[in-house]
């Protein structure tokens, strides 16, 4: 439920289609059908679709290593599980900071206000609501 309140959230405030992409094939599939269940403008992008996908995408959330190297790489703003060491890696490797911003529980994607407040709450990951908010800005910059 986390995940999903967490990107209706993000809908919100930046718009544009739902993609699940599944990086690694059936099991990514099966998760993504569960959250297309409960987001039903959403939609499952193969494995064979899946670097196109996160190339054209505003933002990409992701639990992927490959997803948010592809993104970063592609000048997409990033939305990273840094649960994972990989994630949490690349999210702070100089130069990939300005693309990627981390979470730790879907629970922090999910309080983020919808307008800055001008405060930063920090997380207990680093995530920060100013760091989410030039998230959005930037995928609002890039529908010019």
């Amino acid at each position: 439920a986390p995940v999903v309140a967490g990107l209706k959230l993000l809908h919100a405030a930046v718009g544009g289609p739902i993609r699940l992409a599944a990086f690694r094939g059936a099991r990514d599939e099966r998760y993504a059908r569960l959250i297309a269940a409960e987001l039903p403008n959403a939609e499952i992008v193969p494995a064979s679709g899946a670097l196109d996908a996160v190339r054209s995408a505003a933002v990409v959330v992701a639990s992927r290593y490959h997803a948010v190297l592809v993104a970063a790489a592609a000048g997409v703003p990033v939305l990273a599980d840094v649960r994972q060491p990989k994630l949490a890696s690349l999210a702070a490797t100089d130069g990939l900071e300005a693309h990627v911003t981390g979470f730790g529980s879907w629970d922090e994607v999910v309080a983020v206000p919808p307008v800055s407040t001008g405060g930063a709450v920090r997380s207990s990951t680093g995530a920060t609501n100013r760091a989410l908010q030039r998230l959005r800005e930037a995928c609002r910059s890039g529908e010019g």
